[in-house]
């Protein structure tokens, strides 16, 4: 029986305690949502009201403080450009999709950075980005997130912020390339991708870091690491000053923000005379914008240090869309809410998942809503006799820190392997310093969220939390009307993988360094499969129907001729191979690459001799 929060608020606790409406704190972010969107260049003021007529801002999440940066030495300007990680500006024309292309801008210099794509040719969708932003409820029943999401009728002029990106990409909903999905200005033009479009993607977002305002130095960092950041201000054209020193933007009268941007360097020293208005001090940072490159200068423009409305600093760390084979997910458009209880500062939150086949656990990602954050994940595999998330065996644990509130991606040091059809849970503990009340991120009710009509959906039996790491008291988190908490996992379909301690190597479709003398158990163990065997000299690997998945035929050192010895035949046959009288195949390479530099040469000759004379030692 799963027992909620309230059953461990026994009667000593109650006379605690006040009632438990009064702990558990369901905390709705629809009033702290801004929506914004600028079209064009003109003074273009908006102030987005929800459905009873209030202003919505982007607030914090929090009134938690931001902490203490190193000291780190940042330089006193810096650009992006000339490191050849900022791709060209791109224009939104009349469409309220800036929010999308900052967030696509980053992307791709964070690409660049990674490595895995150029600057010249990278170009990723835009028009992609926006539709299942905006348009993220599915109602395919075969997708885990199906139900949840928001449904824009008009998703290119709605605008959006870095919230409908940021969950969009977490998806898998892209990054997806440009002349997949061309953007061309037009909404008309634009959109109705089908259910088939909404997981293509040539890059996965791996982490996005939410950075306080009041974090220069954190902000400077970030700008180095990706390339570029997304940020947020308040813009009207009155405001924007063509200086001798480049197009200069300062207001100081609104706090609320509609328009995002990309942050792609900074200037300490930027006068404050370049300004329209004077702000209180030098220094401005280098923005790209969505304008086309005849706005401002070449398209870019400097903002000041000092202008109120900048918010929303917000990193997109993308990887390779090869980095994992499948994800593993219930929330399809993140968080709308969070919860806590009151003089709790560590929480604890779990999704159980079920394999749809043979496949290797390698990473799990989350959310948090705050700074500050020490953070443990561990995983249990479970057998079906296994009611809550951590009945199972413990299989992995990894712990770290997070400066940041944001979405995270941690890898485990170690795969773990999960059967088909077998469940497994991901249970994610968050401690924050003494004094704060750690918060999970739910996805919480349906409801407007200060644009859209926001639907969830969810099973019971799969979304936990609890207080602390208190594993006897887990409540279902659908049971009690909050839908999912929003953690996912990340699968490779599983082959066979050697163990990172283990010396032993693949080779051209051959297992090397394994020696005569050692045991089939022995080899066995050096694998990550669990359920691998050694038949006749091959390792195999079978799924739970008895199917061949994988199989790799062992080479032994030294034996050059497969005769189950080693000695001077095989240093004779060795010798003939390098002087090319004798033809060899994939195998005899793989047993006389001794010193596994994947060729042969003289050196594997001389170590085949050692071991030969020292009676087949190591």
């Amino acid at each position: 029986m799963i027992r909620t929060v309230i059953s461990f608020l026994l009667s000593i606790i109650i006379a605690i305690f006040p009632p438990l409406a009064n702990i558990i704190n369901p905390h709705d972010i629809e009033q702290q949502l801004e929506i914004i969107s600028v079209v064009d260049t003109v003074d273009f003021n908006i102030m987005l009201k929800d459905k009873d007529g209030n202003t919505v801002y982007d607030s914090e999440f929090s009134d938690q403080e931001t902490p203490t940066p190193p000291d780190t030495v940042i330089p006193f300007s810096y650009d992006a450009r000339e490191q050849g990680l900022v791709t060209s500006v791109k224009n939104q024309a009349s469409t309220g999709a800036c929010w999308s292309f900052a967030a696509i801008s980053a992307a791709e210099s964070s690409a660049v950075k990674s490595g895995f794509e150029d600057v010249n040719t990278v170009d990723y969708s835009e028009a992609h980005l926006t539709w299942f932003g905006l348009r993220s409820l599915s109602d395919n029943e075969a997708d885990p997130t199906c139900g949840d999401g928001i449904f824009s009728d008009s998703p290119y002029t709605d605008g959006g912020n870095w919230m409908r990106s940021v969950f969009a990409l977490a998806r898998w909903s892209g990054a997806e390339k440009e002349e997949n999905a061309p953007f061309n200005g037009f909404p008309e033009a634009m959109g109705n991708y089908g259910e088939e479009n909404r997981y293509s993607s040539y890059a996965h977002l791996q982490n996005s870091k939410y950075i306080s305002p009041d974090d220069e130095t954190g902000i400077k960092q970030a700008i180095i690491d990706n390339g570029s950041i997304t940020v947020s201000f308040y813009y009207s054209q009155s405001f924007l000053n063509y200086s001798d020193n480049g197009a200069a933007y300062y207001q100081k009268s609104v706090t609320n923000t509609n328009h995002t941007a990309v942050i792609v360097g900074w200037d300490d020293d930027f006068s404050k005379d370049n300004f329209k208005r004077a702000p209180e001090r030098d220094g401005a940072w280098l923005v790209k914008n969505s304008w086309g490159e005849y706005w401002g200068t070449d398209g870019y423009c400097w903002v000041s240090y000092c202008d109120p409305s900048l918010s929303c600093f917000v990193t997109y760390e993308m990887e390779s869309a090869d980095n994992y084979d499948n994800i593993y997910q219930y929330d399809g458009f993140g968080y709308k809410g969070w919860a806590y209880i009151t003089g709790e500062n560590k929480m604890t939150m779990a999704n159980v998942f079920t394999a749809d086949s043979l496949e290797a656990l390698k990473a799990v990602s989350f959310h948090t809503v705050q700074n500050d954050v020490d953070y443990t994940v561990r995983v249990f595999t479970l057998l079906d006799e296994d009611d809550l998330p951590t009945d199972g065996k413990l299989s992995a644990e990894k712990s770290g820190h997070l400066d940041h509130r944001g979405y995270y991606t941690v890898e485990l040091d170690e795969p773990v392997p999960i059967k088909a059809g077998s469940r497994y849970s991901v249970v994610v503990s968050i401690t924050v310093p003494d004094g704060y009340n750690a918060c999970i991120p739910l996805e919480y009710p349906e409801g407007f969220d200060g644009a859209h009509n926001r639907s969830y959906s969810a099973e019971e039996g799969v979304s936990y939390f609890t207080v602390g790491d208190d594993y006897s008291q887990w409540t279902d988190s659908a049971q009690e009307g909050y839908n999912n908490v929003c953690i996912k996992a990340f699968t490779d379909e599983m082959q066979l993988a050697l163990k990172g301690k283990s010396t032993f190597r693949m080779s051209l479709g051959y297992l090397t360094g394994v020696y005569l003398q050692m045991s089939t158990d022995y080899i066995i163990n050096q694998f990550y499969n669990r359920d691998a065997v050694y038949e006749n000299g091959f390792v195999m690997l079978y799924d739970t129907l008895g199917n061949l998945i994988d199989s790799l035929e062992i080479s032994f050192y030294g034996d050059i001729d497969d005769d189950g010895e080693v000695n001077k035949n095989d240093y004779e046959l060795l010798s003939l191979i390098l002087k090319a009288e004798v033809f060899y195949d994939d195998k005899d390479a793989a047993a006389g690459d001794l010193d596994f530099d994947g060729t042969l040469s003289t050196a594997d000759l001389k170590l085949l001799e050692e071991y030969i004379k020292s009676g087949g030692k190591k």
